[in-house]
């Protein structure tokens, strides 16, 4: 079961990834379709119209699937199957759209126009396991400044919100607008502007690369918000008490990494300031502190830090993940384990690299190393396999130069790596074998 994002044309309606499934969720009711206040109703009637296709940025790329949809517009009666699988995305007039898995009952949700940093890139749509949809929303849309920030719930095969959270409170909300005198990150001087593009408590709470979250199981959706104070804190939904709660509090903002694969922990870390990446977007938010977060409210465990823009790359157990870093440059770096129980870490991998993978399978690392590794793994630039249960990690070829993979994965249904540069993408296994080139 997993999160699928598609995007919609006048032509082939494409799906990248996979779908979602409500394996052993049969018979699950839909919620009420009354509306929420606060909300408009849409002018669609219930059904997305088709026009120039969007790009949609997946959290988790995979195979293609094409589902042919007439360019003329939608007029299939098939409904949405009450219990799935589905398919989700956004459509045309920046609807978030829904459809079942052979193409019929495309059906737009009914919400507020989402809310786009960068409008070229979707992100900030979450969906759960259980059929359940985050998404944050604002009563106006980019370029337009924000008048406010929601997250809006639905459960599907419902089209209605099912619960408006407002992630601002009024205070921060009436000084969204106003002007505000700023240094940000790396510039030679003040700047002057709105302070929801500066401030760092509306950049965390606004960044594409801090989105709601779900937990495996699909029971909570954690999120940040400055709701209860004038920082951005960690919060959960819980979707059996309907209720939501604060998990977090202090000074500093919030800014979520992952949940652990049983559901327990909220991996987030504390931030005091931002990075700006490249192409002058917000690249992430530096640890004062990795912190983890119990989903029940009983505990919040302080990790390590200070540190780099911190990712989860994966977890190799309940109790461990693996972390990757970023501090500015155009490379990630220093691959390590943590355990979520101690805090204690152990170094996998210290070189810079171009991208990195977990297959928690087989328990192996592949990174792609930029050059001779800064520590006593030695490893030459290229492919690098490196065994988590510390074996000798070993080159996939010989010789061969870094890639500057922009796409390194692990399919799980084929049980190898994907890997792809400027050159043509292939296929190998655990074991440093290419299978298959493209």
């Amino acid at each position: 079961m997993n999160l699928h994002q598609i995007a919609l044309s006048s032509g082939p309606l494409v799906a990248a990834g996979a779908l979602i499934t409500l394996a052993g969720c049969a018979g699950t009711p839909a919620p009420d379709e009354g509306p929420v206040s606060g909300i408009r109703p849409t002018t669609t009637n219930g059904v997305v119209g088709v026009g120039t296709p969007t790009q949609a940025n997946l959290n988790t790329p995979g195979p293609t699937i094409s589902i042919t949809v007439s360019s003329t517009g939608v007029s299939s009666t098939a409904s949405l199957d009450p219990d799935g699988p589905w398919l989700v995305g956004v459509g045309g007039e920046d609807r978030i759209a829904v459809l079942n898995t052979d193409g019929t009952g495309l059906t737009a949700l009914e919400h507020e126009p989402l809310w786009d940093p960068y409008p070229d890139v979707r992100q900030g749509i979450e969906a759960s396991q259980l059929g359940w949809i985050a998404v944050r929303t604002s009563a106006s849309a980019w370029p337009d400044p924000p008048t406010d920030i929601s997250l809006e719930l639905f459960h599907l095969p419902g089209v209605r919100p099912i619960k408006r959270i407002p992630l601002f409170s009024p205070e921060l909300l009436a000084r969204m607008d106003e002007v505000g005198e700023y240094l940000p990150p790396y510039a030679p001087e003040t700047v002057e502007g709105p302070n929801w593009q500066y401030d760092v408590v509306y950049l965390t709470v606004l960044a594409e690369r801090d989105p709601p979250l779900w937990s495996p199981d699909g029971r909570f959706l954690a999120f940040t918000g400055a709701i209860d104070g004038p920082s951005s804190d960690l919060y959960v939904y819980d979707t059996q008490t309907d209720q939501e709660r604060r998990l977090t509090d202090g000074p500093n903002q919030a800014a979520i990494l992952g949940w652990s694969p049983d559901s327990q922990w909220i991996i987030h870390s504390e931030s005091s300031t931002y990075m700006i990446a490249d192409g002058g977007e917000i690249g992430g938010f530096p640890a004062d502190a990795v912190w983890a977060a119990a989903a029940d409210g009983s505990e919040v465990r302080r990790l390590y830090g200070p540190a780099g823009v911190e990712w989860v790359l994966g977890w190799i157990s309940d109790t461990q993940f693996l972390v990757h870093r970023w501090s500015g440059y155009i490379f990630l770096h220093d691959l390590q384990v943590v355990d979520v129980r101690t805090g204690v870490f152990r170094n996998i991998y210290s070189g810079d690299v171009y991208n990195s993978v977990l297959a928690p399978g087989p328990r192996m690392v592949v990174v792609d190393a930029v050059t001779e590794g800064q520590s006593d793994n030695d490893l030459p630039g290229g492919l690098q396999l490196i065994p988590m249960d510390g074996g000798r990690p070993k080159p996939l070829r010989p010789g061969v130069e870094a890639l500057n993979a922009a796409r390194l994965e692990w399919i799980a249904p084929l049980g190898q790596f994907l890997g792809g540069g400027f050159g043509s993408p292939f296929l190998f296994t655990s074991a440093g074998e290419i299978t298959q080139t493209f």
